[in-house]
């Protein structure tokens, strides 16, 4: 599965999203390409607009 089906699965990939992989950014044009292993560590976070 890739990072942006992952995203998908969470019903994240809608929303503006950061990801990290390992502790290493996946800039949004890799994440498609991006393929998860067992044990990777995944880190997704969602921006929200507040005041």
């Amino acid at each position: 599965m890739s990072v942006a089906g992952l995203r998908a699965q969470l019903n994240l990939d809608k929303a503006p999203c950061a990801a990290e992989v390992n502790r290493t950014l996946v800039p949004l044009r890799e994440q498609a390409t991006t393929t998860l292993r067992d044990g990777d560590v995944v880190e997704l976070v969602t921006l929200v607009g507040g005041g």
